[in-house]
């Protein structure tokens, strides 16, 4: 098709660096035409752009494609999206679930990849016409050096398979943190060539293909039972629930005053309209499939979770909350 027909649906903030880099200037170098829809959470006027103009590349976030999976007119046949061609997901992890379902839906690649403002606008994606690997976000771009350093002595390199701290270099590597030389010291350090590298604070490994996968966050990683606890694995299988239409966990302070000090895991649920689950049919889900202390005991079932603008769920605000309303409850 030739580049001045295609359409890019444009539902992430163009003021982003993801938006701004990935929907504007690749639609304005292609010479093709953007479909504005204000806001990203309007999954109604999205779901009616996809079909209505015939939109072929649609960049978003998990929960962008999430909402079109569950959105009842499109489990309802109500909505053409074939005309879907390419996704690229990014600035949170994409479950599983959520890629292979919108797939099946649309017939379009939905394609993960990995970026941050430190190194924009990506580092890694899947390739269109390679492997789209599930669970991956992908292959490093041209020019971008990656390694995987010991969580440890946050220097020595990892084998292939094995986690460690994602570690980047490449032309597009920031100069620092503005007025910030504790931070930038932090994040830009010397390699063993005496180059700057920039610590990522993402925990992942490369296979043995090449292929890169950010396990979670260096800051969000829990401490249960003695063991570490990545929440980005509890959340993917949390989410194979059919009835689950989003979900967050996180550490919070043990509440047995026994137990001060610790940790333990909890869930926040967003069910899909008219549906129910009860925790014990989580916990059982979840003991299918993680190891007893990777299960969480505890659980909130909102309406919706706290994210940013680009949509990425905002942990450290539910762990606040969690504190504020323990403290509140303390002092009733």
């Amino acid at each position: 098709m030739p580049n001045d027909q295609l359409r890019f649906l444009a539902a992430i903030p163009l003021f982003h660096v993801y938006g701004l880099v990935t929907v504007l200037n690749f639609a304005i170098s292609l010479g093709a035409g953007m479909v504005m829809v204000p806001n990203p959470r309007d999954t109604d006027e999205i779901v009616a752009c996809l079909e209505h103009y015939g939109c072929h590349l649609f960049m978003g976030v998990p929960a962008m494609y999430n909402a079109v999976n569950s959105h009842p007119g499109v489990l309802a046949g109500k909505f053409d999206l074939s005309s879907i061609t390419a996704c690229i997901s990014g600035s949170a992890p994409l479950p599983p679930v959520t890629k292979l379902r919108f797939e099946e839906i649309t017939g379009g690649r939905l394609m993960e990849g990995y970026g941050m403002s430190e190194m924009p606008t990506a580092t890694h994606c899947n390739p269109f016409r390679g492997e789209n690997r599930t669970g991956s976000i992908g292959l490093p771009f041209p020019d971008v050096e990656c390694r995987i350093v010991s969580l440890d002595d946050e220097v020595t390199d990892m084998p292939v398979g094995e986690i460690g701290e994602l570690v980047l270099r490449g032309p597009q590597m920031m100069a620092g943190y503005y007025k910030m030389p504790t931070e930038t010291a932090n994040a830009l350090r010397d390699g063993p060539d005496g180059q700057k590298w920039y610590y990522s604070g993402d925990i992942g490994y490369m296979d043995e293909d090449g292929y890169f996968y950010i396990v979670d966050r260096k800051k969000d990683m829990a401490l249960i039972g003695g063991f570490n606890v990545y929440p980005n694995n509890v959340e993917k299988v949390l989410a194979e629930l059919p009835q689950i239409l989003d979900v967050a966990v996180a550490a919070v302070p043990h509440p047995d005053p026994a137990k001060v000090g610790q940790e333990t895991l909890k869930a926040w649920v967003v069910l899909k309209p008219g549906e129910t689950l009860t925790p014990e049919a989580i916990i059982a889900h979840a003991r299918t499939k993680l190891a007893g202390y990777e299960v969480p005991k505890r659980f909130a079932f909102v309406d919706e979770l706290p994210k940013t603008v680009v949509g990425k769920t905002l942990r450290r605000e539910l762990v606040r909350m969690e504190i504020e309303t323990r403290a509140a409850a303390s002092n009733t």
